[in-house]
């Protein structure tokens, strides 16, 4: 496991509490957005498996097709 994977697994999780910690208190848009993040951190995660992680808004060019 790199370290890139394993830090963004871990931001994802972070963000996954944080959601559910916010639907408890019923803040619909906090927990939405932290639910987003975790969707995007983990995604992140498994492109890690494959290479270094780049800030782009264009992640099909790591798909290899």
């Amino acid at each position: 496991m790199n370290q890139q994977f394993a830090y963004r697994l871990k931001l994802a999780t972070g963000f996954l509490q944080e959601a559910y910690q916010y639907m408890s208190l019923e803040r619909w848009r906090a927990a939405v957005d932290n639910a987003q993040l975790t969707v995007e951190n983990a995604a992140k995660s498994i492109l890690a498996l494959s290479g270094p992680v780049g800030r782009t808004h264009n992640p099909f060019g790591y798909a290899k097709l």
